[in-house]
C-alpha cells in the first residue's frame, strides 16, 4: 500500500507540467522499510536479479521496480530530485495525513490488481499465525499444508505459505513461509523435502500429492 502511494504521487507529479519553481519531490512515510529499501531499489537489486543478501527474492519487485521507473521518469523530466523521508506513524501532522489518506486512496485503485502478484489462498488447519523462521530448515522430509500460494513474476518462483502437518515433526502445526519453483497448489497437503537453508527456505522436492485432506501426517 505504501509503495503504491508513493508512484502515485510522482505519476501526479509527471502529469504536470509547470514544476519550475520546485527543485526536490519529497515524499513522507512511516514505512521503514520503504525508506531503507529504496536505495537497494535503485542500485542493488537489479543487478542481484531481485533477490536479497540471502538469496530470497524481493517481495512486490513489480513494484519496487515501478517506483524507481517513475523517479527516474521524474529526474529526467523535470530534473528533480526525489527523496523519500520517514514520519512517525499516526502523528498528528500534516504530512503523516497526507499519507494516510493517499495510502487509503491507492489501496482502492482497480489499477492496484495488475501491478500485484497472483495469490490463491485457502484456510489454514490451525489457527497459528504465521511466523517466518520457525520452521528451519534441516534437509527433513514433512508433511505439509499450502496456505495459500503467490507467484512471483519477477523471479519466476512460487510464495507459499503453509503449515506442517507432520504430527511426530518438532515442527507440528508451525505456520511459516518457503519458496519454491516447484508446483503447488494452495488448500492441497504434500509430502515434501525441505532444503538446508533457513534463510532461504525452499522445497525442493514432492514425494506426494495426499489426495484426501486430513488434520495430521505420521
Amino acid at each position: 500500500m505504501e509503495l503504491q502511494a508513493c508512484i502515485n504521487a510522482l505519476k501526479e507529479v509527471l502529469s504536470r507540467e509547470d514544476w519550475s519553481h520546485v527543485s526536490k519531490v519529497l515524499i513522507y512515510t512511516d514505512s521503514m522499510y520503504l525508506v531503507n529499501n529504496v536505495k537497494n531499489a535503485i542500485f542493488t537489486w537489479p543487478r542481484t536479479k531481485w533477490t536479497t543478501r540471502t538469496g530470497e527474492p524481493v517481495l512486490n519487485a513489480l513494484q519496487w521496480k515501478d517506483l524507481v521507473k517513475c523517479i527516474n521518469k521524474v529526474y529526467d523530466k523535470f530534473r528533480m530530485k526525489t527523496e523519500i523521508l520517514w514520519v512517525k506513524g499516526h502523528a498528528s501532522d500534516l504530512h503523516n495525513r497526507a499519507v494516510d489518506k493517499t495510502a487509503k486512496v491507492a489501496a482502492k485503485v482497480k489499477s492496484m490488481n495488475k501491478i500485484g502478484n497472483v495469490v490463491t489462498r485457502r484456510k489454514k488447519f490451525s489457527e497459528s499465525k504465521v511466523q517466518k523462521g520457525s520452521v528451519k530448515m534441516l534437509g527433513q522430509r514433512v508433511s505439509i499444508h499450502i496456505v495459500n500460494a503467490e507467484y512471483l513474476s519477477v523471479q519466476k518462483i512460487s510464495r507459499y505459505r503453509y503449515q506442517v502437518i507432520s504430527k511426530n515433526s518438532p515442527f507440528y502445526r508451525c505456520t511459516d513461509f518457503i519458496f519454491s519453483t516447484l508446483h503447488l497448489s494452495a488448500g492441497h497437503q504434500y509430502c515434501v523435502r525441505m532444503n538446508t537453508n533457513t534463510d532461504y527456505p525452499q522445497v525442493v522436492k514432492i514425494f506426494r500429492e495426499y489426495e484426501k485432506v486430513v488434520r495430521e501426517h505420521t
